[in-house]
């Protein structure tokens, strides 16, 4: 009789944690306001590649928008921390592979650690664009190889301890040529998060 209850007990606990922590789909501004009551960032990246592209060209969208939780006292320290970036007295251009959009300005960060605000190089802040990248799982889109070879981040401070790359579903297809072709089943080149507590 008691391990029925204990059982029953922990059944009832875990379906209303399931519920607790299930979060609708995001599909547009609506939803976001409707369903995310928490203050929160906006977070796009390319997950096909580690190159580098211009900051114009990435930019969050409606499209598989996945909900990122963290602990409130790391979203306070990170939205504090975006806002109280200085001016880097070197405006220097270079292209980036993350984009992150907060209170009306988009801040862009890539590997080599720098920061751009609405255009605007920031002082440069390798720890910070290493943290937020590991509390996205934007490195977990990639093989240790590549990261190693070409992020100058994982480079520094090693692979986070959240690492665990993502497996793609993949499919070969064999050519005329006997050469076979591999593909990533359910990929996508691009991630659109949005990070609250």
């Amino acid at each position: 009789m008691q391990k029925t209850f204990i059982l029953f007990f922990l059944m009832i606990i875990s379906i209303c944690s399931c519920e607790e922590n299930s979060i609708p789909t995001i599909s547009n501004e609506e939803d976001l306001k409707k369903y995310i009551v928490n203050d929160y960032l906006k977070i796009s990246y390319n997950t096909s590649d580690l190159y580098m592209i211009n900051c114009a060209d990435l930019s969050f969208s409606f499209e598989n928008v996945e909900v990122l939780k963290i602990s409130k006292s790391d979203y306070i320290d990170i939205s504090k921390q975006l806002l109280n970036f200085k001016l880097s007295p070197s405006q220097t251009k270079s292209d980036i592979d993350f984009a992150i959009e907060y209170r009306d300005s988009k801040f862009c960060l890539n590997h080599l650690g720098s920061l751009y605000r609405n255009g605007r190089k920031l002082q440069s802040n390798a720890d910070f664009v290493y943290r937020i990248k590991s509390k996205t799982n934007y490195y977990n889109y990639f093989s240790e190889e590549d990261l190693i070879k070409n992020d100058s981040l994982i480079s520094k401070n090693g692979l986070p301890f959240n690492y665990k790359p993502h497996n793609y579903e993949v499919n070969g297809k064999l050519l005329e040529n006997d050469s076979l072709v591999v593909e990533k089943k359910g990929s996508v080149e691009k991630k659109n998060i949005i990070l609250t507590y």
